[in-house]
């Protein structure tokens, strides 16, 4: 089929604001839906609380990074998930997964009941793909809500005026 769900569920590691999401398009005209949900229990990444969504055509094939509608604020230790659906026109395999391969993308992991995939989601069968080792290529992007996220930079000069770029000040 050429359409799809995938999702991760992620895990806040500090109090953030998810800034935008990011996933592959396998061909161009893509629809695309997206929904963030905090809160999810269990296998189900619909589960919980839907705080943002939004939904377009994206016009070309390839990894797409887009800025959520809304601020969408997360605590640290929260769960969340994002879940992505898409109608990729002439696309047999409309969902991008990854999987550890030798010398090629060695460092990929998931653990179990973060990466599902679901190509019938009025029935909620969900699979949980990181079960089997893959995961699903969607990323959050956040900003952070620490004071410590404005601070001031000072730089000694004396310290760096020698430098073996040549760089001046």
């Amino acid at each position: 089929d050429n359409s799809g769900w995938m999702a991760n569920v992620f895990t806040a590691t500090d109090d953030e604001t998810l800034a935008a999401v990011g996933f592959y398009m396998v061909s161009p005209n893509t629809e695309y839906e997206v929904y963030v949900y905090e809160g999810c229990t269990g296998y189900d990444p619909r589960s919980g609380t839907l705080l943002c969504s939004m939904r377009g055509v994206q016009d070309h094939a390839g990894y797409v990074t887009l800025p959520l509608p809304q601020d969408v604020n997360v605590m640290a230790g929260g769960r969340f998930s994002v879940v992505v659906s898409v109608t990729s026109p002439d696309a047999d395999y409309p969902l991008v997964m990854e999987s550890a391969f030798s010398d090629y993308s060695s460092a990929a992991s998931a653990q179990a009941g973060e990466s599902f995939i679901n190509f019938n989601p009025d029935a909620y069968s969900w699979q949980d793909v990181s079960a089997k080792g893959a995961n699903c290529c969607i990323k959050v992007y956040t900003q952070g809500r620490s004071q410590e996220d404005g601070r001031t930079l000072y730089v000694d000069a004396q310290a760096t005026a020698a430098n073996p770029d040549g760089l001046t000040w």
